[in-house]
């Protein structure tokens, strides 16, 4: 297939310089937050309007619904079944190639501008950044700092890199004073910015409810517009490419948080590519997030390292996604719940496995989009072969030890409890 490359990339318009790549990742953004989506207040309109100019996916989907798994399957393009980093003890084998290695190794300039503290002390994962900059506060927003750092991190003078990671999102879910969505006041015992475990131990009022699911919403709000600014200051020969590392459940399961399920509001996410000759198109067909790394080699026209894969974003849908969160927190010895299911999603069904409970459910998302009306599934050779391929050539890695450090952070971003 690379023999077709260069017919590719004159389709696309990349015939001139290679252009800076632009990465950005949403944490804990859920595809129905979008304004575009149906969501209940104008959450996203800087995402909405670069959407519309955009190669945009409405059923892109997050490998996993947990942050490092999902990550690093965006950064390597690969399956977490196949890098490994499943679980909080796991680390990303050198074996596993970074798209920042693959970058740097092409003369691109790396910079990475973090504020998932996961993310920001996985060292592997991080691997090929000449610059690490990371913002870190629980309690506050960090958008448009994060923003500032990756505007100052590109130059005009040479070719660029950059992966962005906001946090805002994620819990705590803030009050933002400017916007009445969340009453400034509060709802019943909440006033914003609870602990999650505090959350997960009340039982709560359908009031309260509505106001977390609307500061989650003017989060959702303070990232798009620092979103926005960085859009508005990009050069126009650049590659961007908009994501989510998972989405959030509130309460659809019994749940508030990340992590449990793969089911959609855990795992179908926003997704769009941006650059010079990439026609405006709007697709229907599941198509994994972690293909931004075959992107950008088809892109700028790299041989790909092998172990690749999950496909590019521009080339034929797959006839299906596979899913999976393999997490087990006990492997680092705090107490935690425990999560291992797949899913293989095609356009009208999903197929999920869960492991724990020994249940193979099927769902047909036509009329069921919401999950609520499983059936028993009777043939799970889509799935099984999904996960055999997933699996294939598997990396070994290593399995480390939580210090205090990292179990502080685990307790803080709601992993353990």
């Amino acid at each position: 297939m690379r023999h077709l490359l260069p017919t590719v990339l004159m389709a696309l318009g990349c015939t001139g310089p290679r252009p800076d790549v632009v990465l950005v990742v949403i944490d804990t953004l859920r595809w129905d937050a979008m304004s575009m989506n149906g969501a209940p207040y104008p959450s996203t309109p800087n995402f909405d309007r670069l959407a519309a100019r955009s190669r945009t996916y409405d059923r892109g989907y997050a490998s996993s619904s947990w942050t490092l798994a999902s990550t690093a399957s965006l950064l390597t393009g690969r399956h977490p079944a196949n890098h490994g980093v499943v679980d909080p003890a796991r680390r990303l084998p050198e074996a596993a190639e970074t798209l920042a290695e693959h970058l740097k190794g092409r003369d691109y300039t790396t910079t990475s501008v973090v504020s998932n503290p996961l993310v920001a002390h996985a060292q592997q994962l991080l691997a090929g950044f000449d610059n690490r900059h990371h913002r870190l506060d629980d309690f506050g927003s960090t958008a448009d700092a994060l923003t500032e750092l990756a505007l100052e991190a590109l130059a005009p003078d040479r070719r660029d890199f950059v992966y962005i990671h906001y946090m805002d999102p994620h819990y705590p879910y803030l009050n933002h004073p400017g916007l009445d969505w969340a009453p400034a006041e509060g709802a019943g015992r909440l006033k914003g910015g609870e602990d999650i475990k505090v959350l997960r131990g009340l039982e709560l009022t359908p009031e309260e409810l509505e106001f977390v699911q609307a500061c989650y919403l003017e989060e959702v709000h303070a990232t798009d517009k620092a979103l926005g600014r960085l859009v508005d200051n990009l050069d126009e020969n650049t590659l961007l490419i908009v994501t989510s590392d998972h989405g959030e459940e509130f309460l659809e399961r019994g749940w508030l948080g990340h992590v449990r399920t793969v089911h959609e509001e855990m795992v179908h996410v926003p997704l769009l590519v941006h650059g010079p000759g990439i026609a405006p198109a709007r697709l229907s067909e599941p198509t994994l997030n972690g293909g931004a790394f075959a992107t950008v080699s088809a892109v700028l026209d790299t041989w790909a390292p092998g172990g690749l894969q999950i496909p590019d974003l521009l080339g034929p849908p797959a006839p299906g996604v596979f899913v999976e969160v393999d997490y087990d927190p006990q492997t680092i010895k705090y107490t935690a719940k425990a999560a291992h299911k797949q899913a293989w999603i095609t356009k009208d069904r999903k197929l999920l496995r869960d492991l724990d409970a020994n249940i193979d459910l099927v769902f047909d998302l036509s009329t069921d989009p919401q999950e609520r009306s499983p059936t028993p599934a009777t043939d799970l050779s889509p799935l099984l072969r999904a996960h055999a391929e997933a699996s294939e050539d598997a990396l070994d890695h290593s399995v480390g030890t939580a210090d205090e450090q990292a179990r502080k952070m685990l307790e803080a971003l709601g992993y353990l409890d």
